[in-house]
């Protein structure tokens, strides 16, 4: 008895008639399976991943909290027949990019799958797909994306899930989380402790190189003499230092936390930014941010640098879903 190329059985001219009933049944248990289980499952968790001829029919599933690519080889390399559709689910919080080998032409958008989304592959043509992805809910709401890459200064940052953990750094960044599937942000920055008291600040990123220029913004805010009483207003004032965005002012053992809101930081446009303002020691401030980056520039990612000493906490970057 031998084997197809896709695993269903079929008798040989070397097999004795006896053995026909035994593969009869075999292939009538394939038929089964394939049609209701399809061709299986391959399951892939690494960052990156070659079609073979065996994926054929079959469910690819891609698990890695990085992003991930799947290319498809041109037809010279693995001749799939015309009418083949290979399926895939992403069950990683890294982002699925389904990408062509040279030679291969590859219709459909976004080539893209977020965690927990399902798409596939049609051959139509000798070097021609279509790539179709189950619809995304586009009810407005955030959904975590996940950096491409990380760096750091001094001490060490990991990457997990989307969060980025840092400890003893003076800066960290984080590229690739803005992209044109959203027009806004949020970054929920939470500094645990720092070497010393200080401020950490925000700077526009692209292409792994910080924007150190044309930043602008003002703050409003009130203080009090001790943590448990009720601000009163006490002045507001506009900052002029231009090298980058204030985002949060932190204690060496209280730490602090901040919700930083990003205007269309992917677009060829100005930045703008916004972000509740606190402190919480025995004299606490409480006010508010609001500023911009001038420079009409796309930007992928972001940096968060303390001003004085180190810091250590988590940073996370999520998406407001356009509807």
């Amino acid at each position: 008895m031998a084997t197809t190329t896709y695993g269903s059985p079929y008798v040989a001219n070397t097999d004795l008639v006896s053995a026909w009933p035994g593969v009869s049944l075999n292939v009538a248990q394939r038929v089964d399976a394939v049609s209701y289980a399809g061709n299986g499952i391959n399951a892939q968790t690494g960052t990156t991943y070659t079609l073979v001829l065996t994926d054929a029919g079959k469910n690819v599933t891609l698990s890695n909290a990085s992003s991930v690519t799947v290319t498809i080889p041109a037809n010279s390399s693995v001749a799939y027949p015309t009418g083949t559709r290979i399926n895939f689910t992403n069950l990683g919080a890294g982002t699925v990019t389904i990408a062509a080998a040279g030679g291969v032409t590859l219709n459909g958008s976004p080539l893209t799958l977020a965690q927990y989304t399902d798409g596939s592959i049609l051959k139509l043509a000798t070097d021609t797909w279509v790539f179709t992805s189950a619809p995304v809910a586009t009810t407005p709401g955030l959904l975590q994306v996940t950096p491409t890459s990380i760096a750091n200064t001094g001490g060490s940052a990991s990457l997990s899930g989307g969060a980025v953990t840092f400890s003893g750094v003076t800066n960290v960044s984080l590229n690739g989380i803005f992209s044109a599937t959203y027009d806004n942000y949020r970054v929920a920055v939470n500094i645990t402790s720092g070497s010393t008291g200080g401020y950490a600040r925000l700077r526009n990123r692209i292409s792994g190189t910080d924007a150190t220029t044309n930043y602008s913004y003002a703050v409003v805010y009130g203080t009090k003499s001790t943590a448990a009483g009720n601000a009163t207003f006490a002045s507001d004032s506009t900052f002029t230092d231009t090298t980058s965005m204030l985002a949060i002012d932190f204690d060496a053992t209280v730490g602090g936390q901040a919700f930083l809101e990003v205007g269309r930081p992917f677009d060829a446009k100005p930045t703008y930014f916004a972000t509740p303002y606190n402190k919480l020691t025995a004299s606490s401030i409480s006010g508010y941010i609001a500023g911009m980056h001038s420079t009409s520039t796309s930007y992928d990612g972001l940096t968060l640098l303390s001003s004085a000493g180190t810091m250590t906490g988590t940073i996370r970057v999520y998406g407001y879903r356009n509807s």
